[in-house]
């Protein structure tokens, strides 16, 4: 992700935020969708310093995501923004499982 998202920065003169730091737990390729929910409640956190930086500046923001399987984690990453103060998510995903 960070090469499509340099190669996108670049073509497209656009600034990159990392906001997000993912916990290492187990594989959840075989969870189903309620079960994702509940284990992304501790496995993804939002970066706050780089959040409020971003949303100095911008209000709308393309979240990019690798792989969609059952959506749950681009679901945890929107709520997250919107209840930062975030007005507008725009996803996009690489691949579709």
């Amino acid at each position: 992700m960070k090469l499509i998202t340099s190669i996108l920065s670049k073509k497209n003169n656009l600034e990159i935020f990392y906001l997000f730091k993912k916990k290492k737990t187990h594989d959840q390729k075989e969870l189903d969708y309620d079960q994702r929910q509940k284990e992304l409640k501790n496995r993804i956190i939002l970066l706050k310093r780089n959040a409020e930086k971003c949303l100095r500046e911008y209000d709308t923001i393309l979240l990019l995501d690798d792989v969609f399987t059952t959506g749950a984690t681009a679901n945890h990453c929107s709520e997250l923004l919107l209840r930062f103060g975030f007005k507008k998510i725009i996803i996009l995903t690489i691949a579709l499982d």
